[in-house]
């Protein structure tokens, strides 16, 4: 995504030569790198540091010591668990998009009527 990125800002600023004439030289530098960089702290980055971290043997210990109770979703393989949490937000999504037309529906119903 992130060379992507570089690449779709280069074409879009070198495409319109006239929006570049009120810019310093070192601008369009600045304008193409500064979203390079913070898309790959956020993409690439931080997620490397978060997994690292979480992956790590102390941050188990930690929550094993602060909570002894074994619970279900230790049992849970995690792409059962990851399925089911997909499936529920699924589920949702459906019913408040249900509810939304009937809604929808239903005002347009009522207000037909009036004579």
């Amino acid at each position: 995504m992130v060379p992507m990125m570089a690449w779709l800002l280069l074409r879009v600023m070198s495409s319109v030569p006239e929006a570049n004439q009120g810019m310093p030289d070192g601008m369009t530098g600045i304008m193409v790198s500064a979203p390079i960089v913070i898309t790959a702290f956020l993409f690439i980055a931080l997620p490397s540091a978060l997994v690292l971290f979480y992956r790590s043997r102390h941050v188990k210990v930690t929550c094993e010591l602060r909570d002894p109770v074994r619970r279900w979703i230790d049992i849970c393989p995690l792409p059962s668990a990851a399925l089911g949490s997909d499936v529920h937000d699924v589920v949702l999504r459906i019913v408040h998009a249900c509810h939304a037309v009937h809604r929808t529906e239903w005002r347009w119903f009522r207000s037909s009527r009036r004579c």
